[in-house]
């Protein structure tokens, strides 16, 4: 699995918020694993002034969804958010998510009932 940041928006989010999208790869274990995809992700985006203020998103996965089934090429379709966060919230000297041209970003895979 792996994650695409769109930094200036993807989709509904294009040139208004900053997009996160969680995509589905081909791994060399895929025939161990249950299928489809079915675990709930969490994407945060990090406050690296004070740590009040992450920015947090979860979904857990439709499992007719076919960017959450076992793929047949390099990867699947991502899924995600569109309009994460609003870029005014990055745009500005204060952002307290971009410091020195960097930004952390989380993400979390809920493996509890594999």
């Amino acid at each position: 699995m792996f994650v695409r940041v769109y930094l200036n928006g993807d989709g509904s989010g294009k040139s208004t918020h900053l997009s996160l999208f969680f995509v589905v790869a081909r791994g060399n274990f895929d025939a161990l694993l249950r299928w489809p995809f079915n675990q709930r992700v969490t994407m945060t985006l990090l406050d690296q002034v004070n740590a009040r203020q992450h920015v947090t998103e979860t979904f857990r996965p439709d499992r007719s969804s076919s960017a959450l089934q076992r793929p047949t090429g390099d990867s699947n379709a991502a899924t995600g958010f569109p309009k994460f966060l609003p870029l005014a919230s990055l745009d500005n000297p204060q952002s307290v998510y971009v410091r020195d041209n960097t930004m952390f970003i989380r993400i979390t895979v809920d493996c509890r009932d594999l």
